[in-house]
């Protein structure tokens, strides 16, 4: 079977400093979580979710899209929620969602490194440095 094959390739020094680079990012976002910048958008988001755990106000729709013209199903407050349950404040939020992108960037560069090669994963995970690094 091909993907068995694909799945066993040895991890070189490229897929090494990729993961590095992944656990970098990480924490560099959730350490700067109390400097992110909130705008009244963010700040709505927040309310709902926590009217839905103090109140049990349960949203019909979720946040609108397009100018109010389009709004997305109200499973993004649940998820805003789930954070708060554990510990009301802005921090807990950031600092999940930061390690949920974490693990989502870690996931992709297992996924590029077993398709691709260990090379093309180091490329995808130094991008926002490279990219991000200039402003």
């Amino acid at each position: 079977m091909q993907t068995a094959a694909l799945m066993t390739r040895q991890r070189t020094s490229s897929y090494w400093i990729a993961l590095i680079f992944v656990a970098i990012l990480g924490a560099i976002q959730v350490y700067f979580f109390d400097i992110t910048f909130h705008g009244p958008d963010q700040i709505r988001d927040v309310e709902i979710a926590r009217r839905l755990i103090h109140h049990q106000e349960w949203p019909l729709n979720g946040p609108p899209l397009f100018g109010e013209r389009f709004n997305l199903p109200p499973g993004f407050y649940y998820l805003l929620a789930l954070p708060l349950l554990v510990r009301d404040t802005e921090a807990a939020i950031f600092i999940t969602f930061g390690a949920l992108f974490a693990l989502s960037v870690w996931y992709l560069l297992r996924v590029i490194h077993a398709q691709l090669g260990s090379r093309c994963a180091l490329a995808y995970v130094s991008h926002p440095v490279r990219s991000y690094g200039r402003l």
